[in-house]
């Protein structure tokens, strides 16, 4: 089960690139490199897919009282999932 460790930590990471592109939406980034620019947005889009992933696994987890995640970690990612799925469907940023 280490690989649910690596996969959230690669989910917090994607978090963070999903944030950066929904600011990227409000300011201008022209002056960055395009490949800086197009990681972020990829990145961010596929950080709500791997975020649903490892938020149920991590749910999954707590119910059977194994503790892979730490609970910080999963909290976070927990946090990040409810503001993605805000962002997408009711605010449409």
């Amino acid at each position: 089960m280490r690989w649910l460790l690596f996969i959230s930590r690669v989910a917090l990471i994607c978090n963070v690139c999903y944030v950066l592109s929904v600011i990227g939406r409000y300011v201008n980034v022209e002056q960055l490199p395009s490949g800086v620019v197009s990681t972020l947005v990829i990145l961010g889009f596929l950080a709500v897919f791997i975020n649903a992933f490892v938020s149920l696994f991590w749910i999954i987890s707590l119910v059977f009282r194994k503790k892979i995640i730490s609970i910080t970690l999963g909290i976070i990612n927990v946090l990040f999932l409810i503001f993605q799925l805000l962002n997408s469907f009711y605010l449409e940023l």
